[in-house]
């Protein structure tokens, strides 16, 4: 009998031991997700928040964990819940269902392409491992202030969850994504004709100027953020023979040289280096800067030596103002270029176009050549192709060059595909244009292709 006790003992003591073991189901007796009007409509863990019951997040981790229904880390001020936070939205995200998707890919420019921005003058493009940033342009005028309707936004890489960065922007044009900011270059509107750089915490916040050329005509036109500074080329004036004076300079991303930029801005930069001629295309590797200049790439040593150097080109790449670029993939230098052509066909007829691929250890190893009536628009790389634009009669066309063979072919092409720029995330190719100079009404927009 007290055997027979004792082993039922033991029994229940494995039987609760197991039960304990057992996790409870997420949210059981709670409104995950449910529409409320307070916390109290919620239970434990959840908040009432723009109607319903949730929590703020940061990634879709943090909704996971909540069980059923499936939930998305998303924006309070993205356009999809706009109208649902309505004045209470604030910077912070949190978890909902997520929206429906329409179908991806649309027969458009006689490729497969999702519309992810229509109808913005979208004047540059970033992209990282979650969503696609963007500038819009603002509204031409002769009201400085009423040209101050640009943004920074961005959205998903599906086009949904977008949000506003930054508003109240001048003449936008380059934009670059590092540590967590966006920088762009924008005119202020202290004087009409020089830029400044501007940059924001993706996470959220008030956006900071960072520099400013602050001298008349001082324009940038490079620039490339690497560690804890930024640097830029600018034109500063021109030699006897009407060539180009083109500086090197270096300025803190924080703005701490900075001071009061609404009333009084003092000059921010240092410089670095001077030469002839206009570079296009600053990127860094390491401690070394590079950016390309007529028949060579030059370079200058940003670790305390400050050394510039030439690096000669097989081949004379004579530099137009076609939109001629140059782009870095690890230890790979990729740039378009343009012969012009000879009189009477001259500079928008080139003799040729094309990209070439220099590997910093091995030299020029890939140069391809294409037919068109105009420059090339766009370029960005990833480890195996190089993706570009160029202006073919009255269309533009989008090109993928293999950076072994020089293969190219055509992605997509169609009158819209002009004036054009390109980001890459790990699947896609966003192709964004700018539409016709800034106008209200300008047909802009950012088109994702399938890589």
């Amino acid at each position: 009998m007290r055997a027979q006790l004792a082993v039922s003992l033991v029994m229940i003591v494995l039987l609760g031991a197991c039960a304990k073991s057992e996790a409870p189901a997420p949210n059981k007796n709670t409104n995950w997700l449910e529409e409320c009007s307070d916390d109290s409509d919620c239970g434990e863990a959840l908040e009432c928040i723009c109607g319903i019951c949730t929590v703020k997040c940061e990634a879709d981790d943090a909704c996971e964990e909540h069980g059923e229904p499936d939930a998305v880390c998303w924006h309070q001020r993205s356009v999809e819940l706009r109208d649902q936070c309505g004045d209470a939205a604030s910077s912070e995200s949190i978890c909902i269902v997520e929206p429906e998707l329409e179908d991806e890919c649309e027969p458009v420019f006689d490729g497969c392409a999702t519309m992810i921005v229509t109808d913005q003058s979208v004047a540059a493009v970033a992209v990282d491992d979650e969503r696609v940033y963007w500038l819009v342009d603002g509204t031409l005028s002769d009201d400085v202030e009423e040209m101050r309707d640009g943004e920074l936004r961005s959205a998903r890489h599906s086009g949904r969850d977008m949000i506003t960065h930054a508003d109240g922007l001048r003449h936008v044009s380059a934009l670059e994504l590092d540590e967590g900011y966006a920088y762009w270059v924008h005119r202020p509107g202290f004087q009409p004709t020089y830029d400044a750089i501007s940059r924001v915490a993706l996470a959220g916040g008030e956006p900071q100027f960072v520099y400013s050329t602050q001298t008349i005509f001082n324009l940038v036109d490079a620039f490339e953020v690497s560690g804890s500074d930024v640097y830029f080329l600018s034109v500063w004036g021109t030699t006897e023979s009407g060539e180009s004076l083109q500086r090197l300079y270096r300025a803190p991303v924080d703005g701490s040289l900075f001071v009061d930029p609404e009333l009084a801005p003092l000059k921010a930069e240092e410089m670095l280096d001077a030469a002839i001629g206009e570079g296009f295309g600053l990127v860094s590797v390491g401690s070394t800067l590079y950016w390309k200049n007529a028949d060579s790439i030059r370079t200058f040593d940003t670790s305390g030596a400050n050394e510039s150097a030439l690096i000669g080109l097989p081949t004379a790449l004579a530099l137009s103002a076609s939109g001629i670029d140059m782009v870095r993939h690890g230890n790979d230098l990729i740039w378009t270029w343009v012969v012009p052509g000879a009189q009477p066909e001259g500079p928008l007829n080139p003799e040729k176009l094309g990209v070439s691929r220099m590997s910093l250890e091995e030299g020029v190893i890939m140069t391809a050549e294409v037919d068109a009536q105009f420059g090339a628009f766009g370029l960005a790389a990833d480890e195996t192709h190089a993706y570009w634009c160029v202006i073919d009669g009255n269309e533009g066309v989008l090109l993928r060059t293999d950076h072994r063979s020089g293969e190219t072919v055509t992605i997509a092409h169609g009158p819209e595909l002009s004036n054009m720029k390109i980001a890459l995330s790990d699947d896609y190719i966003f192709v964004a244009a700018r539409g016709m100079d800034a106008l209200p009404d300008a047909a802009g927009f950012i088109a994702r292709f399938p890589k």
